[in-house]
């Protein structure tokens, strides 16, 4: 259990933490060797889970692979996670019953996978709260970790892709391994007399595992489609019918198969949740879709010669609507016996398959069903790109057109998703998972997008690295409300531009007494570094122009009309708050590239982005940051304090976009006149149409056009269609949550301890 108070650091340790991110950042040691412990950089308390670390080398990005984007060792560390996936994540899970151990990771409390650059591991040391290391390194670091194990003060577990006497081959990798380097760390520190950790790896039952295997009803499939969702089963025990290659020739045997599997997670997932979990679960289900580098869906010449077959391949994979492939058999033999083709096709294999991974790994971190859309909507950027075209010109008409080319988009996204999938993406209190860079949070759900109907967040298929970072985030960052009631706001304006003082005018509107604000105004790099670094905040949110990335320039922001690479800064930009909320036009822009504003902080090390997919309307940007100020002072407290409970950040957003999102409706249909009420009376419908979503209803929308309908004596179909037809980009809906907000969970400060508590016990 990771818990971030906010809490004094003596001056010495915020130093050496510095030291450790800039030397990975740098990408070359630096002079000074102050050391950080590893339970400090990565905030840790006493953590007696399996710490798998994968130590990686300065990497070629000149080299890295041509889809995804993942660089060689990291591809390469990425087919371990087969062997990984399978074991215990923590020793209590050794002994605990299945249940248990899926109600604990259910909950948050998951696998501790962290890939950090070996560049950076002189800045660390590790220490009795971490006691349980496991290093996973290959050819290019298994050397390095055998010397740099002599300066940790307890044995380790050194696993390896390369053969190595001092070190356990991956393929071998098994329980037994794991039990015996638990039971040699409990006797080395008891021969120290380290009685705390003792006592902790104490509370652990090493007994045999006594899970009983599960029959499934149906066959193993040999295809990648459904890796993750069978990893999943197969590390809590269950068996599978048999083994079968899979029918190939229609989507229908895909779906069928990934349904299978999906809801074989989702029926055991029931049976848990119908006991109490400590947490509330970060997601209920994970939707994905391979997206590629954006560059790669241009249009392709095929050469004549010997490269024309891997070109032709090329083509064929970039240009995939259905789960199979389709080429014909005198096209895949030209593949396989033309040299350049078959070294295509073996890249392409290995990169999907670290895609599927990347996607299993989070799926067995929270005991997940995965949904796997069809690749079509991967060819959805000619939409994308007239609905950017649209709302960044100067049409008068703008308004009747973004509708128009909102209402096409959604359409194709119901035509490829498939029916089965779409029932079981609209259950009450479904909290969606995305990984993708597809825009999925628009598939529409009986009138609403997925991101209104039900809580979504995405995790970015490009870069492939950032992928994997973003996967192997495992467990909950555990934060007080104390912290996320400390805001930073960085705004950067010229002299002259009309829209500067709208946030401050909007913020003078709401009560925020029990926050504190600290706004700087900045006009340079060196000042934004500096506002960064000044004041410890939970939270910073950034008021000004953003541009998305066009023509080989990457996503960027305006200090005071001067445009900035946020990438650039990662030298000197070294303290990143959990959460950044970018108030900013097109910081992960739906037309744009894996270059964005929002992915850069996301590798800086923010846990979750704020981004925006389009540009944004300064009024309601201005009130839409000010609604969320006044719900940090007013909901945050209620919930945490007075309420004793726990929320999730997810949770904080998703509720700010539903009241926003029917505020505008209330606004949009005012405006046609579908009613006139006066000011007391739009008061009451302002209050009545929040109060569903204040309340957690699943049905808040269907709530909220009923009271309108009454309102206005209109039927409930025809106003109904009317909002479908012209209400179908709203400013609200131009947020997406970026990386992994459904991990922060937020308490009150005296709940901490009594949490952790209660975490510590479940096994028992």
């Amino acid at each position: 259990m990771r818990v971030w108070a906010f809490r004094k650091v003596q001056k010495s340790s915020t130093l050496n933490r510095g030291n450790f991110e800039k030397a990975c950042r740098v990408g070359e040691p630096l002079e000074q060797h102050n050391k950080i412990a590893f339970a400090d950089q990565y905030r840790l308390l006493h953590d007696t889970r399996f710490h798998f670390i994968f130590p990686i080398p300065i990497q070629n990005l000149e080299h890295e692979t041509p889809l995804f984007g993942f660089t060689e060792d990291v591809l390469e560390i990425i087919t371990t996670l087969r062997k990984i996936l399978l074991l215990p994540q923590h020793p209590h899970e050794i002994a605990a019953k299945r249940e248990m151990v899926m109600a604990y990771r259910m909950s948050g409390e998951t696998y501790h996978l962290r890939s950090i650059p070996l560049v950076g591991l002189p800045y660390l040391f590790f220490d009795d709260r971490t006691p349980l290391i496991c290093f996973v390194t290959n050819k290019n670091t298994s050397s390095t970790i055998c010397q740099y194990q002599k300066s940790i003060p307890f044995p380790i577990l050194h696993i390896s892709t390369t053969k190595l006497h001092s070190a356990i081959p991956v393929s071998e990798l098994g329980l037994g391994h794991l039990c015996k380097h638990f039971e040699s760390i409990r006797d080395f520190f008891r021969k120290q007399g380290n009685s705390k950790t003792i006592d902790l790896l104490n509370q652990v039952d090493l007994r045999n595992r006594k899970w009983k295997f599960k029959r499934l009803p149906f066959q193993r499939i040999q295809n990648l489609h459904v890796l993750p969702n069978q990893l999943v089963l197969e590390s809590f025990g269950f068996r599978f019918n048999g083994e079968t290659p899979i029918n190939c020739y229609t989507d229908e045997n895909y779906i069928q198969a990934i349904v299978n599997s999906a809801d074989a997670i989702s029926h055991e997932r029931e049976i848990v949740l119908q006991r109490r979990i400590p947490k509330p679960p970060p997601f209920t289900l994970i939707l994905t879709a391979p997206s590629f580098y954006r560059h790669v869906y241009g249009s392709i010449k095929v050469p004549e010669g010997e490269l024309k077959p891997a070109i032709q391949f090329f083509k064929a994979v970039i240009r995939q609507k259905h789960y199979h492939l389709r080429v014909t058999g005198s096209d895949l033999r030209e593949f396989v016996q033309n040299n350049p083709a078959r070294e295509a096709l073996v890249s392409y294999q290995n990169e999907i398959e670290a895609y599927s991974l990347c996607v299993a790994m989070k799926a067995a971190n929270q005991f997940a069903p995965v949904l796997r859309v069809p690749p079509a909507v991967n060819q959805l950027h000619p939409y994308l790109d007239s609905i950017g075209r649209c709302v960044r010109g100067n049409s008068p008409h703008v308004e009747f057109k973004q509708n128009k080319l909102m209402r096409k988009l959604k359409h194709e996204l119901t035509e490829i998703i498939p029916r089965d999938f779409q029932y079981r993406l609209d259950q009450p209190s479904n909290r969606i998972k995305i990984i993708s860079d597809a825009p999925l949070e628009w598939i529409p759900l009986r009138g609403l997008p997925l991101m209104l109907r039900c809580e979504t967040s995405r995790i970015p298929t490009t870069p492939g690295n950032l992928l994997f970072e973003q996967c192997a985030s495992g467990g909950d960052f555990t934060v007080s409300s104390k912290l996320l009631q400390r805001i930073l706001v960085v705004r950067s304006y010229t002299s002259d531009d009309p829209l500067k003082d709208l946030l401050p005018t909007a913020l003078r509107c709401v009560s925020t007494d029990k926050l504190q604000i600290t706004s700087c105004e900045v006009k340079d790099e060196d000042e934004f570094i500096q506002a960064f670094h000044s004041f410890p905040a939970g939270i910073v949110i950034f008021d000004g122009h953003g541009a998305r990335p066009v023509a080989g320039r990457p996503g960027e922001i305006l200090l005071n009309d001067k445009r900035v690479d946020v990438w650039k800064l990662r030298h000197k930009l070294l303290s990143i708050p959990p959460v950044v909320f970018l108030s900013s036009c097109d910081t992960h822009a739906m037309d744009g590239t894996h270059a964005s504003v929002a992915n850069s902080f996301l590798l800086l090390g923010a846990r979750t982005v704020v981004g925006t997919v389009l540009p944004i309307n300064a009024r309601s940007a201005a009130i839409f940051v000010a609604r969320l100020l006044f719900r940090l002072n007013e909901y945050l407290p209620i919930v945490t304090n007075r309420l004793d409970s726990v929320v999730r950040w997810s949770s904080i957003m998703a509720g700010l976009q539903r009241m926003a999102y029917v505020t505008e409706l209330r606004e949009f249909l005012q405006r046609r006149n579908v009613f006139k009420p006066s000011k007391e009376e739009e008061k009451a419908m302002a209050i009545a149409l929040n109060w569903p979503v204040v309340q957690g209803l699943s049905d808040w929308y269907e709530r909220g056009l009923t009271l309108i309908a009454n309102a206005s004596n209109m039927k409930l179909a025809d106003l109904a269609k009317l909002v479908e037809e012209h209400f179908n980009l709203p400013e609200s809906c131009k947020y997406i949550q970026l990386g992994n907000p459904d991990q922060i969970l937020i308490v009150s400060n005296q709940a901490n301890e009594s949490l952790i508590k209660n975490l510590e016990g479940c096994f028992k």
